[in-house]
């Protein structure tokens, strides 16, 4: 049995929504970088760890949807780093399945997105 397959989709998408947060802020503060960030042990909607970054993630999202009358520049912006960071994130937990089965994880994920 995978980890997709034990891990429930509520906690999948509080850490999806915490990795976007988190990257962003990596990216304008580069400290305490690792080559591997571990999967937390606990997830909760009401932790200090995941409903700021949920409640940012969702502001964004609004933010760019709603700016994008004006400037699609934003929307377009943020759904090329979301999809990027989706894709990348599932390329290094499928990367195995990849060797295992034969099929190119290239056209798993544009089945996928």
């Amino acid at each position: 049995m995978g980890m997709m397959e034990i891990v429930p989709l509520s906690s999948r998408l509080l850490v999806a929504a915490h990795s976007l947060v988190a990257y962003l802020g990596k990216m304008i503060v580069p400290v305490k970088l690792l080559p591997f960030y571990p999967y937390p042990k606990s997830i909760s909607l009401f932790s200090l760890e995941f409903f700021p970054a949920l409640v940012l993630a969702i502001g964004i999202t609004a933010v760019c949807i709603v700016r994008a009358k004006k400037q699609k520049i934003w929307l377009a912006l943020w759904g090329y780093y979301v999809v990027t960071l989706v894709r990348c994130s599932a390329s290094c937990r499928w990367g195995l399945k990849r060797w295992q089965t034969g099929i190119p994880i290239c056209q798993v994920l544009d089945h996928l997105c």
